[in-house]
């Protein structure tokens, strides 16, 4: 199954029945780190506790990245521990020191497990993303812990007698390198917001799959951009006005003469071979082949706001309005 065949189950699952979206993601696990680990796509990260101040990361790293890794960190009172993995070979799982001194001493066994919202959280966060998870951009993950007996450790949690470790298993770390650019995602997302905050998931789930053939080019316009300006010795607000501002009114630009070319189009005159014709030592029949050719050229064609490395934007920005 492709990550979008996968993401557009799971996203059924966690609307329609959340209580068994961590067990139905445990027994898909290995098909999802494989499809994971088979792209050579830039993949990020972002730990995130249902909150609406998470969604615009999300929106960021959507849009700088190919496929978005969503792992849930409740809140205390939103948590809940699924232990589904029952015991686990530990060789194959990267255990924290101090558990393995725990076990060599006390020889006691460790469990696998996920730290995930409540049903109710589920639903809510998988009904806001999606649109992003039936298309394969982003994939909402309970996050695995490691799980030894509260005796060992002198801790419990919400009175579970296992305490868990937050870890990855090789196969979860392989498939989860984020691709780390110069300048930093922290940088890009502040001169970027003004574009994408407040956009509906749904709006930009479909923005992403009509232009995703451009990304490549928007993500490496702001990161050319903002070295240039780091050099130039520029603020952030500064690039935004010098940079940023123009790109888009240059294109709003293109748009209202594009507007007026097809709207001559559909009438099939234009004025300025109203004036020439106005004239008696003209044949109008030729002029106004002639006029209409002077006038279209003058005009933006389609090709003109698709051609240029910030069209992306742009569009993201239009689709807020």
């Amino acid at each position: 199954m492709s990550l979008s065949d996968l993401g557009s189950y799971l996203a059924i699952v966690g609307k329609e029945n959340p209580k068994h979206y961590v067990p139905s993601f445990a027994s898909r696990s290995c098909a999802i780190q494989d499809a994971l680990i088979a792209e050579d796509t830039v993949k990020s990260e972002f730990y995130w506790d249902g909150s609406q101040d998470g969604l615009n990361w999300i929106r960021f790293l959507s849009i700088f990245s190919d496929r978005v890794s969503i792992v849930t960190r409740p809140q205390p009172i939103r948590r809940q521990f699924w232990d589904i993995f029952q015991n686990v070979d530990l060789e194959q799982v990267d255990i924290p020191p101090f558990i393995a001194d725990i076990e060599a001493q006390f020889g006691v066994g460790a469990r696998r497990a996920y730290l995930s919202f409540q049903p109710k959280e589920i639903h809510e966060a998988v009904s806001i993303i999606a649109p992003l998870m039936e298309r394969g951009f982003a994939l909402l993950r309970p996050e695995p812990l490691l799980l030894v007996p509260s005796s060992t450790t002198g801790m419990t949690i919400d009175g579970f007698e296992f305490w868990g470790a937050p870890l990855r298993s090789h196969r979860e770390g392989t498939a989860l390198v984020t691709e780390i650019e110069s300048p930093s995602h922290s940088d890009c997302f502040q001169v970027t917001i003004p574009f994408f905050d407040g956009i509906s998931i749904s709006a930009l789930a479909q923005l992403l799959e009509d232009e995703n053939d451009s990304l490549v080019r928007a993500r490496a316009a702001i990161r050319k951009s903002l070295r240039q300006a780091s050099k130039d010795g520029l603020t952030l607000s500064q690039y935004i006005r010098d940079e940023l501002n123009p790109e888009m009114s240059l294109l709003n630009q293109k748009l209202v003469r594009l507007r007026r070319y097809q709207m001559f189009s559909a009438l099939s005159i234009v004025p300025a071979t109203l004036v020439l014709t106005r004239s008696n030592s003209f044949n109008w029949w030729q002029l106004v082949p002639q006029g209409f050719h002077l006038v279209s050229n003058a005009l933006a064609q389609p090709s003109d706001l698709r051609e240029s490395p910030y069209h992306f934007w742009w569009r993201l920005q239009r689709a807020r309005r």
